[in-house]
């Protein structure tokens, strides 16, 4: 399973430690210009707000193949479905200001 974390822009280190939760993922595949779109709204949005996150590959895992395989991308926090196909920039936030 590959997972990357990211982390730019750090200008302020006292709302990372807040932000940065392993519980925010991000499932994609290759190839796929739906999941290219949600990286770069989450890496404009990071810009922003200062968080990681963890991308992983559905395709390197058949249980998440299973799990999602139509609903690609889709991120998710602590285990539940902030969004997919299409990136929720509202939700996203509420969650990370919280």
């Amino acid at each position: 399973m590959a997972q990357y974390s990211w982390l730019l822009n750090l200008k302020n280190p006292d709302r990372l430690n807040r932000q940065d939760l392993p519980g925010l993922i991000f499932y994609y595949r290759e190839n796929c210009h739906l999941c290219e779109s949600m990286r770069l709204a989450l890496i404009k949005l990071q810009s922003q707000l200062n968080f990681t996150w963890k991308e992983i590959d559905i395709d390197r895992d058949t249980d998440l193949i299973r799990k999602f395989d139509s609903l690609v991308p889709v991120i998710e926090y602590q285990g539940s479905e902030v969004c997919h196909h299409f990136f929720d920039e509202k939700a996203l936030r509420r969650l990370l200001k919280a």
